[in-house]
C-alpha cells in the first residue's frame, strides 16, 4: 500500500495504532519506510495512553534511521485504541505535557512525565533527524493548545462550511498569539474521507460514518445546531464497540440511521464531500483552498477496493 500511495504521488501516509484492529504500527511503519524512497510515513495517529513516552519516542527514533526526514509522529488522545481495552482518552493538557517530553527525548534531552524525569542514554543521537509531531484534533480547545506545542495539526470531523474553516484557523491564530509563535510554522493537514464512483447518493453517505469525534470531549464550540446532540449521541451509540467498529454493514447502517433522525443533510453540509469523480473530487478541492484548506489527509472508503482507489487519488494528485 506505501509503495502504491508513493508511485501514485501522495506525500505521506497514515498508520494507524489500535492495536486489536490492526497489524503493529511501527512494524508497519519500518515496513513502509524500507519499501519506499521518498513517502513520509506517519503514525496515524498514537495516543500518550497505551504508549510511555519512552517507548514512543525509541520507536521514533528508530523509524528516523531507517527513512532519513521521512518520519512523523502522528497523535491524539486516544481513539480505539483506548476503549477498545476499557481505557480512557488522554486530558488535553496530558497530551500536551506527553508531547512536550517526547520532543524534549527526541532532542537527546532530558523529559519530565507524570512526575518522572529522565533521557535517553542514545550515544548516537541526532537532533536533526527528529520528526514532526503532528496532533489530530477535532475540538476546539485540543486544537489551541496543540497549535502551541506541535509542528503540525491534523484537522478532524471540525467541518467544511466556509464558517468552519474560519473558526478552525482563527483557533489556530489565537493559540498561536499567546506564546508568540508564528501560526506559518504550522503544518496543517485537513482529514476527510475520499470515494470515488458514480452512485453520488451511496457515496454521500460516507460524509457521515466517521463524524464519533463530534460528540468527544466538551462539544461546545464545535458548531452543533441546538437539539442536535442527543441525536449525534443516537447515531454513534454503538461505535465504541469494536465489534460494531469493524463491520462494515455498521456503517452502511449509519446514513439510513442519520435519516431517520433528521441530522443526515446537516452532516453532509459540514462535511468535505470528496467523493464522486476524480474531477468532481478536484473541483472540490479548489473550492474549498480559497477558504485556506492546502493540504489533505484523506482515508479512502469507496468500495472499489483499496488498489483502485489508490490509483485513482493518483490521477487527482496528478491533475492538481
Amino acid at each position: 500500500m506505501a509503495l502504491a500511495a508513493e508511485r501514485a504521488g501522495a506525500n505521506a501516509i497514515n498508520i494507524p495504532d489500535s492495536p486489536l484492529l490492526y497489524p503493529e504500527v511501527y512494524i508497519s511503519c519500518a515496513a513502509s519506510l524500507m519499501a519506499t524512497s521518498k513517502l513520509e510515513v506517519q503514525t496515524g495517529v498514537t495516543n500518550p495512553v497505551t504508549r510511555h513516552p519512552s517507548v514512543t519516542a525509541g520507536s521514533a527514533r528508530s523509524l528516523s534511521e531507517l527513512g532519513s526526514n521521512r518520519t512523523a509522529i502522528g497523535i491524539a488522545t486516544g481513539d480505539s485504541a483506548c476503549w477498545g481495552v476499557g481505557l480512557k482518552g488522554a486530558r488535553i493538557a496530558e497530551l500536551r505535557e506527553y508531547i512536550v517530553a517526547l520532543k524534549a527525548l527526541l532532542r537527546g534531552e532530558e523529559a519530565t512525565w507524570r512526575g518522572a524525569s529522565f533521557r535517553g542514554h542514545w550515544s548516537d543521537i541526532d537532533p536533526a533527524l527528529a520528526p514532526p509531531i503532528y496532533v489530530a484534533c477535532s475540538g476546539p480547545k485540543l486544537l489551541k493548545a496543540s497549535a502551541q506545542v506541535a509542528d503540525g495539526l491534523i484537522i478532524a470531523e471540525m467541518g467544511y462550511r466556509p464558517e468552519d474553516i474560519a473558526r478552525v484557523l482563527g483557533v489556530i491564530e489565537q493559540g498561536c498569539a499567546e506564546v508568540d509563535r508564528d501560526p506559518k510554522e504550522l503544518k496543517i493537514w485537513w482529514a476527510s474521507v475520499m470515494a470515488f464512483g458514480d452512485d453520488m447518493a451511496a457515496l454521500t453517505e460516507n460524509a457521515i460514518g466517521a463524524t464519533h469525534w463530534l460528540i468527544a470531549g466538551d462539544p461546545k464550540e464545535k458548531g452543533i445546531p441546538d437539539g442536535f446532540l442527543p441525536k449525534l449521541k443516537q447515531l454513534h451509540f454503538d461505535t465504541h464497540d469494536l465489534g460494531e467498529f469493524t463491520d462494515p454493514t455498521h456503517w452502511e447502517q449509519q446514513g439510513q440511521r442519520a435519516k431517520d433522525l433528521g441530522i443526515f443533510d446537516w452532516l453532509v453540509e459540514r462535511s468535505a464531500r470528496l467523493f464522486g469523480t476524480p474531477e468532481a473530487i478536484i473541483k472540490r478541492m479548489d473550492e474549498l483552498s480559497e477558504y485556506g484548506v492546502k493540504n489533505w489527509s484523506v482515508a479512502l472508503v469507496g468500495a472499489a477496493g483499496l488498489a483502485a482507489e489508490i490509483e485513482q487519488l493518483g490521477s487527482v494528485i496528478n491533475r492538481r
